[in-house]
């Protein structure tokens, strides 16, 4: 996993995200909210949600915010990470264990099956947390 995620940080990924997302980031804590939660979802699912939460870890820490606006980065990138992981089987090891143990007790749930419920349920999910953080962080 560390191989993985310092092999693009050194190719560039985390320099491409901090030059990209930082100017709408720095000014605003609902931007920091939505932008780091649906990049961390969309990382999740292409990676897995660990090596993702790290590649958001490393980039928030190298965009030097202000310290409240990192904090509200690292919620969202948890968030993205954890809910916003669910989309897909690949974004989870759990989900893919918990399909192969249902598979070994006959119970088939294909990716079609899976992709078809979790992409109606996860995005709501996903952006309902994430308008939550963002009004529990700024205190309306």
């Amino acid at each position: 996993m560390y191989v993985l995620v310092y092999g693009l940080k050194n190719v560039g990924l985390n320099d491409y995200i901090v030059s990209n997302l930082k100017p709408l980031i720095m000014d605003s804590p609902f931007n920091a909210t939505m932008i780091m939660g649906i990049l961390l979802t969309i990382l999740s699912n292409l990676f897995n949600n660990l090596p993702a939460v790290m590649i958001g870890n490393l980039s928030i820490t190298e965009m030097g915010l202000d310290p409240h606006l990192v904090q509200i980065a690292y919620l969202a990138n948890v968030i993205g990470s954890d809910i916003g992981a669910l989309l897909t089987p690949v974004g989870t090891l759990a989900t893919l264990i918990w399909m192969y143990i249902l598979k070994k007790h006959s119970i088939n749930i294909s990716w079609g099956k899976y992709l078809r419920v979790t992409f109606l349920i996860i995005p709501i999910g996903l952006i309902v947390s994430l308008i939550s953080l963002y009004f529990w962080t700024t205190g309306y």
